[in-house]
Formats: C-alpha cells, sequence, structure tokens
C-alpha cells in the first residue's frame, strides 16, 4: 500500500467525515471534472443534477514522501484574526481554486479541461502561426 498511487473520483464535500484523510493523502492537485450534463448515470438512467456533487479527480498515495513533496510546494496558509482558515471560495492563481487546508498549506483545485478544447485552442495556435505574415527580415 506503501507505493501505490490511485486516482479517486469522488466529491468535494469538506464537511464529510473522510475529507481530511483524503486531503493528508493527496500527491498532486486535485482537478475539478468539467460540468455535463451526461457525466453520472445508474443503470442508463441520467442524474438530475451531477453538479450538486462537484466532482474531482483525487491523486491519492500511500508513499509518505512523495506527499511530502507535493505539499511542501504548496502555499502555506494564512489565518485569519480568528484562527480560521480563508474562504473556501477563495480564488487563487488563475482558474485554480481554495479546496482546503491541510497541516497549515493551501490545497487549491485545478479543473480539467476537455481534451477535445485542449486540441482545438493547440490547433488554432498553430494555425494562426503557420498563417502569420513573416516578420523577418534580411539584414
Amino acid at each position: 500500500m506503501s507505493g501505490c498511487r490511485i486516482l479517486l473520483i469522488a466529491p468535494w464535500w469538506p464537511r464529510r467525515a473522510l475529507f481530511n484523510d483524503l486531503l493528508s493523502l493527496l500527491y498532486d492537485y486535485p482537478r475539478k471534472l468539467p460540468y455535463r450534463s451526461d457525466l453520472l448515470s445508474q443503470r442508463g438512467r441520467l442524474h438530475a443534477d451531477p453538479a450538486m456533487f462537484h466532482l474531482h479527480v483525487w491523486p491519492l498515495s500511500g508513499n509518505l514522501c512523495r506527499r511530502n513533496d507535493f505539499l511542501s510546494g504548496l502555499q502555506p496558509s494564512l489565518l485569519r484574526q480568528e484562527g480560521s482558515p480563508p474562504e473556501q471560495s477563495m480564488m487563487l492563481a488563475g482558474n485554480s481554486s481554495l479546496i482546503g487546508v491541510f497541516e497549515g498549506r493551501l490545497i487549491p483545485s485545478i479543473p480539467l479541461l476537455d481534451v477535445k478544447q485542449i486540441f482545438s485552442s493547440i490547433f488554432l495556435m498553430i494555425r494562426n502561426i503557420l498563417l502569420a505574415p513573416s516578420k523577418d527580415t534580411d539584414l
């Protein structure tokens, strides 16, 4: 168990009893799954509101060194005067958002982008580079 790594797909439910255990096993940033109406189904029936689960991919490891390496790279938590952690809705750099604090470190969630969207963006960037007029001049 100490060397295993798994990707767990589970809700972001910070008030659940096992949430702190989930944070303690992270070895990389959790990724928020994009909202899709066909994301959850059971026995052929789609769930009416899959967004309510705030599903994430949780990269978990039994390897303490791997987990500590991840934690050491995270931003330290700045507690407010009352001693409580920052608001959970606080946005960090870019599209990430804070999902928890563990051992005094802020743990952001990063959105998991749609693969089609990523390749479409890359294709447009390459196309723009190829179609752009050359700015090279003879010296």
